[in-house]
């Protein structure tokens, strides 16, 4: 039975979750510009510039359900006129918090985290400072305020057959904003990977991972003052993944470039990597690095909020620090160092739930 996935294409998490989805039977619906870009189970895209031929064509296919990931760049009206003619159900996966903050993370044009303001009309001053309004890219309204915005997230997420979350923080995230939501939890799968960490290293000084691409958002700033203050002191700091280039200049972090998902464990057993630590200073709905660093038995150091830290608390899995700044990342780095021995303990009692 045909399946449509309504998506950004846009990479991250929602590519990482949507492999799992990616059946015969899966056709996958997200924009290019002004384009839809229909691809189905073959690989096989095709082009609309017209919305009433891409419905033709998804009506002909005989659709009979709908899993809606993201909504960048497609049209909210277009959505809703695409949900009445296929007239089947759908269900909406949060995979981040776009229908509570149109700029999606929470972050000012400050680079600051707001701690998901609730009033609209401060949320309409931050979004008006914003380069780029992402309203403007989804809706028809010249003039749209953030309240349009929820309402009209609202009236789609009222009709879904069901809303999933991938962490309990994200369901009460979204219920904070949208109280009269059904929600339900349903963590996504990570594989068991390998090789497990060692539990104990020779070297003295603290090894440190930074897994992930590492932009404004991602923890770019604090990233930054935590590589400043720790310029002088026994911490290396080894990145997998993209960084900004302000973070490049610090000769305390080593960079590795990109990593697949099945060389991650190698790598990080090759640095000898005592910890992770995850800059974000945004609430993450579920991140995967969080979890690939658990799942390969090492502590991960993250701030306080969003689902990086509801795992590292459930799972007594590291350690979590507020305020959301560099400075207390590098406290909790330097009372680390002085005991390495915190560690070895830390990864021995992760061992018999995550080391299997």
């Amino acid at each position: 039975m045909p399946t449509l996935l309504i998506h950004h294409n846009g990479g991250g998490g929602v590519e990482q979750f949507l492999k799992g989805k990616l059946t015969n039977h899966a056709y996958q619906l997200y924009k290019q510009g002004e384009h839809f870009i229909l691809v189905g189970p073959a690989a096989r895209a095709q082009a609309f510039t017209s919305f009433r031929s891409l419905v033709t064509r998804l009506y002909l296919l005989g659709i009979t359900d709908v899993l809606i990931h993201h909504l960048w760049g497609h049209k909210l009206d277009d959505v809703e006129a695409l949900l009445g003619t296929l007239n089947c159900p759908y269900s909406i996966y949060l995979h981040d918090h776009y229908a509570c903050c149109p700029l999606l993370f929470f972050v000012t044009s400050e680079n600051r985290y707001c701690g998901m303001e609730l009033d609209p009309d401060s949320c309409d001053q931050c979004v008006s400072l914003a380069t780029g309004n992402h309203m403007r890219r989804i809706t028809t309204k010249p003039n749209q305020s953030v309240r349009e915005w929820r309402s009209e997230f609202l009236s789609l997420y009222k009709k879904a057959e069901s809303i999933i979350a991938p962490s309990q923080s994200t369901r009460e995230n979204y219920l904070r904003y949208f109280p009269e939501l059904t929600i339900k939890v349903e963590p996504h799968h990570v594989a068991n990977l390998f090789p497990k960490a060692k539990a104990d290293y020779s070297h003295t000084d603290l090894h440190v991972a930074i897994i992930g691409n590492v932009f404004a958002h991602k923890g770019e700033q604090p990233l930054a003052e935590l590589l400043h203050l720790t310029q002088n002191k026994p911490v290396r700091f080894f990145s997998y993944g993209k960084i900004a280039p302000s973070l490049q200049k610090y000769k305390n972090i080593i960079e590795r470039g990109s990593y697949s998902q099945d060389v991650l464990g190698a790598y990080l057993r090759n640095d000898e990597i005592d910890l992770v630590c995850i800059p974000s200073f945004c609430p993450e709905t579920f991140s995967f690095t969080t979890h690939e660093s658990l799942q390969l038995g090492y502590p991960v150091l993250c701030f306080r909020l969003g689902a990086q830290a509801e795992a590292v608390m459930k799972n007594n899995a590291g350690w979590t620090v507020r305020p959301f700044t560099g400075e207390a990342l590098f406290k909790k780095v330097m009372s680390l160092t002085t005991d390495l021995n915190q560690i070895k303990i830390k990864k021995e009692e992760m061992s018999s739930h995550f080391n299997k």
